[in-house]
């Protein structure tokens, strides 16, 4: 499955890196459309600038500015994967959010101002669930694979599977 990962994203950079060089040829008009079309996608940014902010994450923050632009590539994915039968995406992002919710419980330990230690303690909850599913892949993957998990991190933290979701304005 991280072999199949690792290369769809290494897919997506080489796409990323080529609609750029096609951008730097266009003329203004076409990039005011592509502008446009990359609206939402702007606005799902802006969320994620709200949580990074709301949670005080420091020393993450750009560990997710960097791997932010695969969000609306991952799911695609995630559907590919899930059609080869062995794969479950809700079944990936449950685990994740239920290491998540072990390591805050580690952090607040019956306190009460759970949104405060949760904000001083950002950085290290989102090692330590990068830590535990390192730990729980075992000695089953023998290549590297710090990226791919990275991406899927950055993706559960935008799915508000990791950390605490700001409240609505």
């Amino acid at each position: 499955m991280y072999k199949k990962i690792k290369k769809y994203l290494k897919n997506q950079i080489e796409h990323c890196e080529r609609e750029r060089e096609i951008c730097m040829d266009m003329k203004p008009e076409p990039l005011q459309i592509l502008a446009e079309r990359n609206y939402f996608q702007k606005k799902a940014y802006m969320h994620i600038s709200e949580k990074i902010t709301y949670n005080s994450i420091k020393r993450n923050r750009f560990l997710i500015d960097e791997y932010k632009i695969y969000y609306s590539k991952i799911n695609s994915l995630y559907e590919e994967l899930e059609k080869q039968g062995s794969f479950k995406k809700d079944k990936l992002l449950r685990n994740i959010k239920n290491i998540y919710l072990k390591a805050k419980g580690d952090y607040v330990n019956g306190q009460a101002d759970v949104i405060t230690i949760v904000r001083k303690n950002a950085d290290n909850i989102i090692d330590d669930i990068q830590e535990k599913l390192l730990e729980s892949l075992g000695n089953s993957i023998e290549e590297d694979i710090s990226f791919e998990l990275d991406v899927i991190l950055v993706d559960a933290f935008i799915r508000c599977k990791i950390l605490e979701k700001p409240p609505k304005k």
